[in-house]
């Protein structure tokens, strides 16, 4: 191997410092923009006249940036919603996460976090929105959620698939506080349970699970 003069090799790796350095923050500007890009996009999924357009833009947002800093990029925005938002944004941003679960599948990994945590995220953000009066959310809730297991999480176990998804929906309607969020929970449930009836063993385990929180066994007369 050819060794360079003591003065040569020193400036190759200066030059070489530089140029990483040039690079990180070129690609510190590059997630700046689509940071910007994505949110001035989803303000537009407020308006009835531009939220279709909007879709259409954030999809390609999604499709075109796969990296962990693009994702985070995505579900923060996505997650860090607010009270002010009116149906079509919060229907919209429910939807897009089911989208970023069909995209990016198995490797919907943040940066220093893994698969399962990122989907405990994302489920938990959809979960929060069920007590809502809106029909089309409960649904979009209900469809995004499968997109994520489905894609995913396609080999989740029982427990898992218990702790993070039915669990939860199971203590929604138990709870018997909000009847919006018994109703998304619901219709969750529902298609939930369409979903593992190609998973038969896992169905087997949750189908007593899903009939006694619909089937009230009369009281024995006293």
């Amino acid at each position: 191997m050819e060794e360079f003069e003591p003065e040569l090799k020193d400036s190759i790796e200066l030059h070489a410092k530089k140029y990483a350095r040039v690079q990180l923050s070129s690609d510190k500007t590059k997630l700046f923009a689509l940071r910007n890009a994505f949110r001035k996009a989803l303000s537009r999924l407020a308006n009835n006249e531009t939220k279709g357009v909007a879709m259409t833009e954030l999809q390609k947002f999604i499709d075109g940036n796969n990296s962990p800093e693009a994702l985070h990029i995505f579900l923060n925005a996505l997650i860090e919603q607010n009270k002010a938002m009116n149906v079509n944004e919060r229907q919209g941003q429910i939807v897009l996460l089911g989208y970023i679960g069909v995209v990016f599948k198995q490797d919907m990994v943040e940066k220093l976090s893994n698969l399962l945590k990122t989907v405990i995220k994302v489920v938990q953000t959809i979960y929060k929105n069920l007590n809502e009066k809106s029909k089309n959310i409960h649904q979009a809730c209900a469809n995004s959620l499968i997109h994520i297991l489905d894609n995913c999480l396609p080999n989740i176990d029982k427990d898992t698939l218990n702790e993070i998804c039915y669990a939860p929906l199971e203590s929604i309607i138990e709870g018997g506080v909000n009847n919006y969020a018994q109703a998304g929970a619901s219709l969750c449930l529902y298609e939930l349970f369409t979903y593992l009836k190609r998973k038969d063993q896992i169905l087997s385990f949750f189908a007593p699970k899903f009939f006694s929180l619909y089937i009230v066994t009369p009281k024995a007369n006293r």
